[in-house]
């Protein structure tokens, strides 16, 4: 899973910077230790990918920053009928890079994988007010969030909201 979310490239607006991939809190454990929110902190002290659940972050190594978040859990087919997608997370950390296109990007990535997968749908909960988004300046409301998945749905692959 690893491979393929690294497959997935960088989006235009991070590509020249020295910008990677983190499935793992040990590739910036000083970043996070300095992070003042424990909850936040607690939150990327579990970055992972591991069997069905992903959670990375895209990290620019110059600036020792967090620049992209994204979680989403692939549903059990053994236990349900319908497989899904969850999108737990998506946040662009810093406000200085939202509404570029990041966001979008990494959506339209998780509909090609979720159609590759044969998934029929992507639940999600659009939060803004989730405690992880401690910096709300350049943020969407929850009407324009839902607006922003519905302008961007796929036929084969539509948003649920739950």
């Amino acid at each position: 899973m690893i491979n393929l979310i690294r497959g997935w490239g960088i989006p235009a607006p991070l590509q020249g910077k020295n910008v990677d991939f983190v499935f793992s809190p040990d590739e910036i454990l000083d970043t996070i230790n300095n992070l003042n929110n424990q909850h936040v902190k607690n939150y990327y002290n579990d970055l992972h990918c591991k069997g069905r659940t992903v959670r990375f972050c895209l990290y620019d190594f110059d600036s020792r920053k967090i620049l992209f978040t994204m979680e989403f859990f692939k549903s059990n087919k053994l236990l349900l009928n319908n497989e899904y997608i969850k999108l737990q997370i998506l946040y662009v950390n810093d406000h200085e890079l939202r509404n570029k296109g990041i966001a979008k990007y990494y959506i339209k990535k998780l509909q090609e994988y979720a159609i590759q997968e044969g998934i029929s749908c992507i639940k999600l909960y659009p939060n803004p007010n989730d405690k992880l988004f401690k910096n709300k300046e350049n943020s969407l409301s929850e009407k324009e969030l839902k607006n922003f998945y519905k302008r961007i749905s796929n036929e084969q692959v539509p948003f649920k909201f739950i």
